[in-house]
């Protein structure tokens, strides 16, 4: 398997606890749900390529303006990420 980073772009809408907006990656964009309980924040998207779909799980911590926390990537495992406001 590949190891690396990449950069996603979440732009994202909070109506009370609920989270809703869009997932653009290297190359693939998808809608995006989620929600915010305290400051525990998850997110889920899944974006169809080459007939499957990757699906992300997002959840993380906010935490002086910043979220940082871990993504589930399915059968690809999970990984740790960071997220500030543009």
């Amino acid at each position: 398997f590949m190891s690396g980073s990449s950069r996603h772009h979440l732009k994202i809408e909070q109506h009370e606890g609920k989270l809703s907006g869009e997932h653009r990656g290297d190359i693939l964009s998808s809608n995006l749900t989620g929600a915010v309980e305290g400051r525990r924040v998850t997110i889920r998207s899944s974006q169809r390529i080459e007939g499957t779909h990757l699906h992300y799980e997002f959840s993380g911590d906010v935490d002086n303006g910043r979220i940082a926390g871990v993504v589930k990537l399915g059968e690809y495992g999970q990984a740790k990420w960071t997220a500030q406001r543009a």
